[in-house]
């Protein structure tokens, strides 16, 4: 679990790397099959169903032979195979880890069927079977039905962002620099490489990007995007990273959509959005219409008693409900999974796709911002 960019994948593949090693420590790397473990794939944002990963796992695990002619042509069916090829290993068999990535989306498929038979696999088959799902959701087993919550080893791993800019800095001098493990022979040409990242790393111009995705988003995914093309570029001439590597498009300011969509909105969306980070500031993830309009009504009840200017800014229910809505449509907040789409849509429960800090800025930069909304957006 842990938010996007934060290493989830590359924990996991690290880890299995290493679970591949320790099961065939004598056969040298060159000689190595891939099949000392079987890897199964499986993504909600792709198998957006169960009969779709189904088909999956049965092309993964090259059994697609078995099922020629239609002979098990129903999902029933083509299951009750799988799970019985699954069941039907010993200690001594192939390890299989099925990795689910987007696993709340898995559990958001009709009866849950194939996390409960998975998981049922795991833990009661006699083959050694694993399933490891990875989420940005830490709410993910609410999600669960009771059947497949009960199948569920409840073993968790969190992975959180850099704490702070030092460490982010610490991280992508990390993933720059050439290590032992990538295998260049050339003791000299390494030393002064990773030198070069370094002085790079801790030169200003470099640690302003740097620092501006550090303050958007902390993801070490998207500063490794930006640097990619500058380590694809390396030659004989120029074997050293420097900031001239750096992509134009890197270096200069990127614009940013959400932010240029805040700067149209009505003062009221603006207000709306301001009383969302209230909300987030407080450590609540999700919230409801009710909810941050109570919060946008109290705050300019408030500050009408000493600023009388600030009451046309006040809007009734229905015409913020409207407001809000929109704010939906703009996907700058979007409806919590499994937030109960069927009660009244004052209630119905959201969360926020714009971090505290991006609505400051979006704040800051609005055009003739309110001087009453510009102190709520941006106090602590």
């Amino acid at each position: 679990m842990g938010a996007k960019g934060t290493g989830k994948s590359s924990l996991l593949g690290k880890v299995l790397g290493d679970l591949r090693k320790s099961l065939t420590p004598n056969i040298p790397d060159t000689e190595k099959t891939g099949k000392e473990l079987y890897e199964i794939h499986l993504s909600g944002l792709f198998q957006t169903d169960d009969r779709i990963a189904l088909r999956e796992i049965v092309r993964q695990l090259c059994l697609e032979r078995e099922f020629e002619g239609q002979r098990l042509a129903s999902f029933a069916e083509c299951l009750a195979y799988i799970l019985s090829v699954l069941k039907s290993g010993s200690a001594d068999t192939i390890p299989i880890v099925f990795i689910l990535d987007e696993i709340d989306l898995f559990a958001q498929h009709p009866k849950q069927s194939l996390l409960y038979n998975l998981f049922d696999a795991a833990q009661n088959s006699g083959s050694p079977i694993a399933v490891i799902g990875t989420t940005t959701r830490i709410d993910m087993t609410e999600l669960l039905e009771k059947r497949v919550k009960s199948r569920f080893s409840h073993r968790f791993i969190h992975l959180l962002p850099a704490e702070n800019m030092e460490t982010f800095l610490e991280m992508v001098e990390s993933g720059l620099c050439i290590s032992e493990e990538d295998g260049v022979e050339d003791g000299e040409y390494v030393t002064d490489f990773n030198d070069a990242v370094k002085q790079l790393i801790r030169a200003d111009p470099m640690k302003g990007l740097i620092r501006t995705v550090y303050d958007e988003s902390k993801s070490i995914r998207d500063i490794s995007r930006s640097l990619l093309t500058g380590v694809n570029h390396l030659t004989e001439e120029s074997p050293f990273l420097d900031f001239s590597h750096v992509p134009a498009f890197a270096a200069a300011p990127r614009q940013d959509c959400k932010l240029m969509i805040v700067q149209a909105l009505s003062v009221l969306e603006l207000s709306l959005l301001v009383a969302v980070r209230q909300h987030a500031l407080r450590q609540v993830d999700s919230f409801n219409f009710e909810m941050v309009y109570d919060d946008y009504r109290e705050y300019f009840l408030r500050i009408n008693l000493v600023d009388r200017d600030a009451k046309h800014l006040l809007f009734v229910k229905p015409v913020a409900l409207k407001a809000f809505e929109h704010l939906i449509a703009l996907e700058l907040i979007k409806p919590v999974e499994g937030g109960g789409s069927r009660c009244p849509k004052e209630y119905r429960m959201m969360r926020s796709l714009m971090s505290p800090m991006h609505i400051e800025k979006a704040v800051l930069v609005y055009p003739n911002c309110p001087s009453s909304i510009l102190r709520w957006g941006t106090s602590t």
